[in-house]
């Protein structure tokens, strides 16, 4: 059964600027930054940077998260399920850096998580939070559209495909969010073009939602409130009464011969 969840705006963190002409907004949140090219071929190198700041490039290197990255967790998960850590180094100024080198075909995925202290909003209604962060990304390497199998990620919070796995730009794609397996109904969420341009959805009560991504390039979807406020625990040595996820989700479209995941 689904968890009681809540939906925590936060202020602070996010800048709404309203544009009349269709596009909704732009939004500046702080996620995890998970860049690499999606496809590849068998045997090839595929170079990773995990950041944080704002999706495309926008790196916040001095913010006192970024530091804590180096305690999280980069993971592949491969076609048949199984998974494996990478290791991961900071060789840039506003990134970390790894590699990846797949000795077969078939759908990957490269996940990143972290958690970051406890915040204490207990003044504003909000509760000492346990701030959870990730990050997925889909690897395509050298397999054929028709033979795709989508192995499963660990994460609490999940956007997957409700449809077809191939989708190309302009066509119209069918998402669903979940929370530990369950759809996640109610759910705000915000979905960021090639050309930054910001949309927001609504999930319905199947956790779905629907969006034509125009553009080629990699796409970004950003779940940033979902709270728990039935977990507790104590993390770093402070006790938390929720988790609030923040989970970003990167997928590439193609003009022709896309594919999603």
């Amino acid at each position: 059964m689904l968890k009681k969840l809540a939906i925590v705006l936060t202020i602070s963190v996010i800048i709404l600027t309203f544009n009349f002409l269709g596009i909704a907004e732009e939004i500046q949140a702080h996620e995890i930054i998970l860049d690499f090219p999606q496809q590849i071929e068998v045997e090839e190198e595929v170079d990773i940077e995990i950041s944080f700041g704002h999706f495309p490039e926008m790196y916040d290197y001095e913010h006192s998260f970024f530091a804590e990255l180096e305690n999280g967790e980069l993971k592949v998960i491969k076609p048949d399920g199984s998974e494996k850590e990478l290791g991961f180094t900071r060789e840039m100024e506003e990134a970390y850096s790894a590699a990846f080198t797949p000795s077969e075909a078939g759908i990957y995925w490269l996940t990143f998580t972290s958690k970051r202290p406890v915040v204490d909003r207990t003044d504003d209604g909000d509760g000492k939070q346990l701030r959870y962060y990730d990050a997925k990304a889909p690897l395509k390497v050298s397999a054929d559209e028709e033979d795709l199998a989508v192995p499963e990620t660990d994460l609490a919070v999940e956007v997957v495909s409700a449809g077809n796995i191939q989708n190309n730009a302009g066509e119209e794609i069918t998402l669903q969010v979940l929370y530990e397996g369950e759809p996640a109904a109610d759910q705000s969420l915000s979905v960021v073009s090639p050309l930054e341009e910001v949309q927001t959805y609504t999930t319905d009560e199947k956790g779905e939602f629907v969006f034509t991504p125009e553009e080629e390039g990699v796409w970004f979807i950003h779940v940033s409130n979902l709270t728990d406020t039935e977990k507790e625990g104590e993390f770093g040595g402070e006790d938390y009464d929720r988790i609030r996820y923040n989970s970003a989700f990167y997928m590439e479209i193609e003009e022709e011969e896309g594919w999603l995941f």
